[in-house]
């Protein structure tokens, strides 16, 4: 739904013939027309006020407390469900999407219907006893957990006292049918109330799934973006000086081939962030180790290189490749090495991918996560790194980094794959 799509009405306010909210289809007199169809079972009391053996000022009293209590109730359909919908927003600590009366209105008129209902049953008799059942489902409606069903249970209790007080004309199945229709009436308008509440909960659960989905889609592209610019444009700076030098040397076919080389990987890095924005990129991993040692030779750091003999799972291949990209791209910035190893070996359902350099940067073995519990030790590695232990995360690896010997750094990312 976007921001501009109008708002979409609770299945409860439906139920209970409440108005539909701006924006939608219908108005409130026929919210009024679909509450107002239940008033037929008042006829009986409007009966008794037109032609009952009353008192003149009991017709009077009596017509005007019927009237008052069809207009109280046929409008507070029309806005108790806006209204309970903004009372449970102000008590989540959100601002009210929708206009509505105050909770001191809805008070009001529920106060109203109470005291119309209770002082006709006791007034006139058995036939008004019915208003409880339009009063049980207001209050089903309007208020808080977890009171409806209690306030619904006690509105039938009151029910049945009051047509036990004032008798039921001989006929025993009055007091069934009055409490059925109380509880009836009640327990259908919760059970309305309740499924377009939890509709509404599953719809902020969605919502905050999908911000969520979104959070993590920009960290993956960030991920993606840092590892393959990361080590590009690093090949670029040894490859630009490399060239440079031999310029200064007065060598420029070899700097020519160097400068041809830097454009082969902006190329190839330009094409690989097409790649990762449309989602499709895959990393093959001897074309990846063959890389990386090109880049590493153009350094001036010699090279060897290892791989498996017998194909790997694909989203391992993949994580695989980062690691030695990353592995590289470390190599080529901070260990000022002259030799390195890129090994993958997979026995014994386990993969284990070394970048292994003799460069005079010892550091202490440490496990690299991205758990905030995990040791210190680990709290200053960069954002490759990081990355890195998140990808291997995601098919159950872990990355270590650590001394080689006798000398030198090694990086370890170890993968456990099913036989």
């Amino acid at each position: 739904m976007s921001p501009t799509d109008p708002p979409r009405r609770p299945a409860w306010a439906s139920a209970l013939g409440g108005p539909p909210p701006p924006g939608e289809p219908g108005n409130g007199r026929f919210g009024m027309l679909v509450g107002g169809v239940w008033l037929v079972y008042l006829a009986p009391a409007g009966h008794q006020v037109v032609s009952g053996d009353w008192p003149l000022w009991q017709h009077v009293l009596g017509g005007l407390l019927l009237a008052t209590f069809v207009v109280v109730y046929l409008t507070t359909l029309m806005v108790v469900v806006p209204a309970r919908r903004a009372r449970s927003e102000r008590q989540r600590g959100l601002r009210p999407t929708r206009a509505s009366v105050s909770d001191r209105n809805m008070w009001l008129r529920l106060g109203t219907l109470l005291v119309v209902a209770l002082g006709t049953s006791v007034g006139f008799g058995g036939e008004w006893i019915s208003t409880m059942a339009f009063s049980s489902a207001v209050l089903a409606v309007w208020l808080d957990q977890p009171w409806p069903p209690r306030a619904i249970l006690a509105t039938a209790v009151v029910s049945e006292g009051l047509l036990l007080a004032r008798g039921a004309d001989g006929d025993s199945t009055s007091y069934f049918w009055v409490g059925f229709a109380v509880l009836l009436a009640g327990f259908v308008s919760y059970a309305a109330r309740r499924r377009g509440e939890l509709e509404g909960e599953l719809d902020r659960v969605r919502e905050q799934n999908a911000r969520l989905a979104v959070v993590e889609e920009r960290g993956r592209i960030g991920r993606d973006l840092h590892d393959l610019l990361g080590h590009s444009l690093s090949v670029i700076a040894v490859k630009s000086q490399l060239a440079e030098r031999l310029l200064e040397r007065d060598e420029p076919e070899r700097a020519a081939t160097e400068i041809r080389e830097v454009r082969g990987v902006a190329r190839d890095a330009l094409h690989e962030v097409r790649q990762v924005v449309d989602g499709y990129r895959r990393r093959p991993l001897a074309a990846e180790v063959a890389s990386s040692a090109a880049a590493l030779r153009s350094a001036d750091v010699a090279v060897a290189s290892e791989l498996p003999e017998e194909p790997i799972p694909q989203d391992v291949e993949d994580v695989v490749s980062f690691v030695v990209r990353e592995g590289t791209t470390n190599v080529l910035r901070h260990s000022a090495a002259s030799a390195c190893t890129l090994a993958v070996r997979s026995a014994g359902g386990v993969v284990v991918a070394t970048v292994t350099d003799d460069g005079p940067a010892p550091v202490a073995h440490r496990v690299v996560s991205t758990d905030p519990a995990s040791p210190r030790p680990g709290a200053g590695d960069g954002h490759g790194l990081l990355g890195l232990a998140e990808r291997l995360a995601t098919v159950g690896g872990t990355l270590e980094l650590g001394p080689a010997e006798p000398a030198g750094t090694v990086l370890r990312a170890t993968i456990p794959v099913p036989r």
